[in-house]
């Protein structure tokens, strides 16, 4: 269901060739195998990444009319000059997989209209197959902040804290509901819930946004601690408790594209700053680590976040 509204929106045909530019076993890198196949088009398989001299060899030997990205593939892109080369066969671009900046979204809608390549910023879960919305390119360079529209066959609704149906009226912000044949049956806890019959679930997405009255979708926030690191989801509290195992005092914020973290002690910032790196993979420009003499806390002596990503930005600066 969810390739097949794929297919759809981004209004691909048999003669549409992408390269494998993510994994396979990512959702999105997976979703990208199933909407060529569906569609008759194919698929040139290549094992290097955009770092690697192949990936570009094989980008410009092959009439490659998709090109796919997470944010740090964007990131990429831009640091070897994409944007300064021709690609005469690319028709499509598109980008999942966490919140791109809207000052990059809105040079490449720029960059795409004046070469007639569709540019799509899209929105989605693994749970939804994993594509929910997607901003139509003739919007991206005035709402790059937007998630879009639903895709085809799926529904964007808003839910209170109970998980109750909301007037989606302009403004009213809640937690982003989503429902559609895409939809996984949820997760099983137990035997007897393989039993279940099946149905039409809602997925709570974990993230908080409103719709306009055009019918945009924006998100502003999650309401879990986890954000997404080059596509993959990262749960704060945990990656606290994994450097607490190891001896290290430190509490973690910030968002899509930009993990945050405050040490107790100065000496301890070069040892998470490599551990990060070498043990858990993350790129440097993914993440800031600094040391705090105190945490900024409430009124009610509460941690605040906003304000210890700030200190966090002006102390590693």
């Amino acid at each position: 269901a969810n390739a097949e509204s794929i297919v759809s929106y981004l209004q691909m045909q048999p003669s549409d060739q992408a390269l494998t530019a993510l994994p396979f076993a990512y959702s999105y890198g997976l979703s990208v195998i199933h909407s060529h196949l569906l569609c008759g088009g194919s698929l040139v398989l290549c094992n290097d990444t955009p770092l690697q001299r192949g990936f570009w060899d094989c980008l410009k030997q092959h009439a490659i009319t998709q090109l796919v990205g997470v944010p740090y593939s964007y990131q990429i892109y831009e640091q070897l000059r994409f944007r300064r080369q021709s690609w005469p066969h690319l028709r499509i671009l598109t980008q999942a997989g966490g919140r791109l900046a809207p000052e990059r979204v809105r040079d490449y809608a720029l960059w795409c209209r004046e070469r007639g390549i569709r540019f799509y910023v899209m929105y989605g879960q693994t749970e939804a197959s994993a594509r929910i919305s997607y901003l139509p390119p003739e919007l991206a360079e005035t709402h790059p902040e937007s998630i879009g529209v639903p895709i085809p066959g799926g529904e964007l609704l808003l839910l209170d804290e109970q998980g109750n149906e909301l007037a989606a009226e302009p403004g009213v912000e809640g937690e982003l509901g989503y429902r559609g044949p895409n939809v996984m049956l949820g997760y099983a806890e137990s035997l007897a819930d393989l039993a279940l019959p099946p149905m039409a679930p809602l997925l709570r997405t974990g993230d908080l946004g409103y719709r306009t009255a055009e019918g945009l979708w924006f998100i502003t926030g999650r309401l879990k601690r986890q954000i997404k690191l080059s596509g993959v989801r990262w749960q704060l509290d945990s990656l606290e408790r994994q450097c607490r195992d190891l001896g290290w005092e430190l509490v973690a914020c910030g968002q899509d594209q930009a993990l945050r973290i405050a040490c107790s002690a100065a000496d301890e910032v070069a040892t998470v700053s490599d551990y990060l790196q070498q043990q858990l993979g993350l790129h440097p420009s993914l993440f800031r680590v600094a040391a705090l003499n105190e945490l900024p806390r409430t009124a009610a002596g509460k941690l605040d976040y906003p304000a210890l990503q700030r200190a966090i930005e002006e102390a590693s600066a």
